[in-house]
């Protein structure tokens, strides 16, 4: 656990807006667990993946590779349906406020979102998967560069949603208020 709490410092950069990041982080965390929870539980609310029901169905038969597929198109399929589900759960109008709240609801977790999503970093992401790849799956690494950009918007919620909802834009807007 100590590692992580460095990690996470190095990460977030210990302090964003007066917030102590490594603790935001954290609870950020558990939020995740309270979502979990409530969905293996039953429990039907913002906080839970059962109002994605179809989405989640969707990913997860997406997320099965079959002998012969085509790597590159199994990926972008995955991705694909990753982000409807994504979408879904926290671009959701009737439960954007709600989420927000629960994941979203720190400048420390807008940074830490605009930190991974850098086009440095998804070019580091690639290459992590890249050189990894062979110690995964026999053959050559597809291209990823397309699945990983895709898959990153997800961490700049105020864009990935749109015109869905506002409430991402307008935490991105109290953090910048009290940054300048």
């Amino acid at each position: 656990k100590q590692w992580y709490q460095r990690r996470v410092a190095i990460t977030a950069g210990g302090e964003e807006n007066g917030e102590d990041c490594p603790a935001v982080l954290s609870n950020w965390r558990a939020g995740n667990g309270i979502f979990f929870d409530n969905t293996f539980n039953g429990v039907d609310t913002c906080i839970s993946m059962i109002r994605a029901e179809k989405e989640t169905k969707a990913e997860t038969k997406a997320s099965v590779y079959e002998e012969g597929m085509d790597m590159e198109s199994y990926i972008d399929g995955w991705v694909d349906a990753h982000m409807k589900l994504e979408e879904k759960v926290i671009c959701d109008a009737d439960c954007a406020g709600e989420m927000q709240e629960l994941m979203y609801s720190s400048c420390c977790v807008k940074r830490a979102g605009e930190r991974l999503s850098t086009e440095s970093m998804k070019g580091k992401y690639v290459k992590f998967f890249k050189n990894i790849w062979r110690f995964i799956y026999p053959g050559e690494a597809p291209e990823l560069k397309n699945a990983v950009n895709r898959f990153m918007q997800m961490f700049r919620p105020a864009s990935f949603c749109g015109a869905k909802t506002d409430v991402y834009r307008e935490m991105n807007k109290q953090c910048n208020a009290i940054k300048a």
